[in-house]
């Protein structure tokens, strides 16, 4: 994997071009809310999963489930996708209110 791969996030960037400026205040501040509380959620869920990985480990368990191990990868995989878009979506409901006042 290229180092350009591992920064580009199409999520991210189609939220990039979404235009915010149709929305009403109230909505634009929803939207700015909502993915600050999502982002939030995943910070703690990423901090869930290293700490029980990190648990789990010094308890000497060696071997993980097949099934529990590739449902891991996807859940970091799109988590991996979700945080800058999330962030991107949240700084263009930021920008469309601070435009505003």
């Amino acid at each position: 994997m290229s180092q350009a791969d591992l920064l580009y996030f199409p999520l991210a960037e189609a939220f990039h071009h979404l235009d915010c400026s149709h929305l009403t205040t109230e909505e634009n501040l929803a939207l700015s809310f909502g993915c600050e509380e999502a982002l939030a959620g995943l910070y703690q869920t990423l901090n869930f999963m290293g700490e029980s990985l990190l648990t789990m480990g010094g308890k000497g368990q060696e071997h993980f489930a097949y099934e529990s191990i590739c449902q891991l990868g996807h859940s970091l995989v799109n988590i991996s996708q979700l945080i800058p878009a999330l962030a991107q979506l949240e700084a263009k409901a930021d920008q469309q209110l601070f435009a505003v006042a």
